[in-house]
């Protein structure tokens, strides 16, 4: 098991790099849940949003995270206004 965490955490293969992509989805998923969440209590705006997390979700899953965008484009455009 510490082989398997080592490599994902390192991100040394492609499921690993797919893992860690769905790794990230989850707190992004809360966020939208919860209203906005953290990001409220941080301040977050979209371009952090996709810079932090939505390059390193595309990058092991981008069809999901062509999904999620769109919901979270959904939440900061209502927030904006």
């Amino acid at each position: 098991f510490r082989a398997l965490w080592d490599e994902f955490e390192a991100s040394l293969s492609p499921d690993a790099v797919f893992a860690k992509s769905i790794d990230r989805v989850q707190p992004v998923m809360q966020n939208l849940q919860s209203g906005g969440g953290t990001w409220k209590e941080f301040a977050v705006t979209s371009e952090q949003l996709d810079t932090r997390v939505g390059a390193k979700i595309a990058r092991g899953a981008p069809g999901l995270w062509g999904h999620v965008r769109a919901l979270t484009r959904t939440y900061f455009d209502r927030a904006a206004g």
